[in-house]
């Protein structure tokens, strides 16, 4: 059975119109962007932070990561016996952090000013870890 539907034709479009405050696709300006994060932040309780911090620590390291960082990748030039990393002091809603390392540590600290679940001992070479932040239980979740 065929179903007969009218002939659509889409309006070609040339040019920007010069009456519209429209941005062409893919011209989005950086206040357009600023406000688009503030917005989803205040929706959802995520900021859209895509900083990251890279560090060559040595032994004994103790590395704090910033608010609003959530990639720390560390690239220790061999393997590290011992270190610490800190995660963000102020924490948003769902906050996401994610750390990596090149080599090996063997004796790792995670820590927190908020409880922090399931924390890794050790990193192996090549591998990392990732948590997100729950305000309602002020707990940091790990991921993997």
């Amino acid at each position: 059975m065929k179903i007969n539907t009218p002939p659509y034709s889409a309006p070609m479009v040339t040019q920007r119109d010069k009456n519209s405050d429209a941005m062409p696709p893919g011209k989005a300006t950086q206040p357009w962007i600023m406000l688009f994060n503030s917005w989803l932040t205040a929706l959802m309780g995520v900021a859209n932070y895509n900083q990251k911090s890279l560090q060559i620590p040595l032994t004994g390291f103790s590395i704090q990561i910033a608010d609003n960082v959530d990639l720390l990748a560390l690239t220790p030039v061999g393997v590290l016996a011992t270190g610490t990393v800190i995660l963000p002091a102020n924490p948003t809603n769902n906050q996401s952090v994610r750390v990596s390392s090149s080599q090996t540590i063997t004796a790792l600290t995670l820590s927190a000013t908020h409880t922090i679940l399931n924390a890794p001992t050790t990193l192996a070479a090549g591998t990392g870890f990732s948590y997100i932040y729950d305000l309602a239980t002020t707990t940091w979740l790990r991921v993997y």
